[in-house]
């Protein structure tokens, strides 16, 4: 791959990271503008990735058939329709006509995303993969810690705005796909069950390393929101807060290479211990400021790491197809876990069990995660 390429790719993950993290200050305001209970709110929120997750599968499909480039051309001129039709929405107050906006928005960042993702994959060698998927999580990073900070900023103007600005970003991300990235096509072979069945337990261990760190920290992201407006925090610092774990994420993904060969069972393990330890501190202090700030802050650069390690895992450990496939897939499953976690923690906080739900989820990944690299490394043993 060729230098000049990275810069083609490095604007499609900011498109599902501005059109998700971006909302969250806003929400409130949007809420009562179109008299939205919570629970429509937070679908709101959740709708747009939910729609990138069922995008990916035809997103790789057409870049099949045609070429990587005409599939993120296209992927990202149906966000700029979505916008379209949200501003429309907005002139005329229509709410359905916003879900509808969000949902074809969602599905265009979606597959813009997955095949930024799968072009490097397919395409990069050796450590070269790690370093842009570690650079690929690094735009990705910058865009989470500017989202919130862009959100509180439209408080202050008017919210109405986010549409014109996500409109920008995929008219900019359309000028430089089709500037810097070349059309590269891929070979399309049937792939059995039993590749994939050779392959289970290394996906089960890093889709569940990715799940578990983009859910937590998304979903302590949704709660903190909620928390910092209760505590009548201004949208200044609202977003200031809100956008430090993403600045530690971008820092950790930025000086990936330091632990590239570090024991990569000893990182997870380093990784997922730091989790735990941030949801016991959640048990005894779940509603001080100070306490989730800090938990937030190392979410993030655990998630700034585990990222790129999951990516890169999958991208080394398999192979052909399996690997396209897989990757296109851990996308999907980032993605369904980012939608989800609102869901859940906005369920949790009625209840007062963030914090006890924040435990289980790590704990049960935790257990996932082991047995899955046992197994791993058993079969390795007998095919050897």
């Amino acid at each position: 791959m060729k230098k000049n390429d990275y810069s083609g790719l490095f604007l499609l993950p900011t498109l599902i990271v501005l059109g998700n993290s971006m909302y969250v200050p806003l929400l409130p305001v949007i809420q009562q503008t179109y008299a939205f209970t919570q629970t429509e709110s937070t679908w709101f929120l959740s709708t747009f990735t939910l729609a990138g997750v069922v995008a990916i599968p035809f997103a790789q499909q057409l870049a099949r058939r045609t070429n990587i480039r005409k599939a993120m051309v296209i992927s990202c001129f149906l966000v700029m329709v979505g916008s379209l039709v949200n501003v429309w929405a907005q002139m005329n107050e229509a709410a359905t006509l916003l879900f509808a906006g969000r949902i074809v928005s969602g599905m265009g960042a979606g597959g813009a995303t997955s095949l930024a993702y799968t072009y490097a994959g397919a395409f990069a060698k050796g450590n070269e993969k790690l370093v842009l998927f570690g650079r690929l999580e690094l735009s990705n990073g910058i865009a989470k810690v500017s989202s919130p900070l862009i959100g509180s900023l439209l408080l202050y103007l008017s919210w109405t705005l986010s549409p014109y600005l996500f409109l920008l970003l995929a008219v900019g991300s359309i000028f430089f796909v089709w500037r810097n990235i070349a059309p590269l096509k891929w070979e399309n072979p049937k792939v059995g069950q039993r590749s994939f069945r050779r392959y289970f337990f290394v996906a089960a261990s890093e889709y569940m390393l990715s799940l578990v760190h983009l859910f937590l920290l998304y979903g302590l992201f949704f709660y903190a929101s909620y928390l910092f407006s209760l505590f009548g925090f201004s949208p200044a610092v609202r977003g200031v807060l809100l956008a430090l774990p993403f600045l530690a994420m971008v820092l950790c993904s930025a000086n990936i290479r330091f632990v590239a060969n570090v024991g990569q069972t000893a990182i997870r393990g380093v990784l997922l211990s730091l989790l735990l330890c941030c949801t016991l501190l959640l048990l005894f202090f779940s509603e001080q400021a100070i306490v989730l700030c800090i938990v937030l802050l190392i979410c993030g650069g655990c998630t700034g790491v585990a990222l790129p390690l999951a990516s890169n895992a999958l991208g080394e450990k398999t192979a052909g197809a399996v690997r396209e496939r897989l990757i296109a897939y851990l996308s999907m499953a980032r993605f369904l876990s980012i939608a989800a976690a609102p869901l859940f923690y906005q369920m949790w906080i009625g209840n007062g069990m963030v914090a006890l739900g924040s435990l289980v989820a790590v704990l049960a990944a935790s257990l996932i995660i082991g047995i899955c690299l046992h197994r791993e490394k058993n079969q390795h043993i007998t095919q050897i």
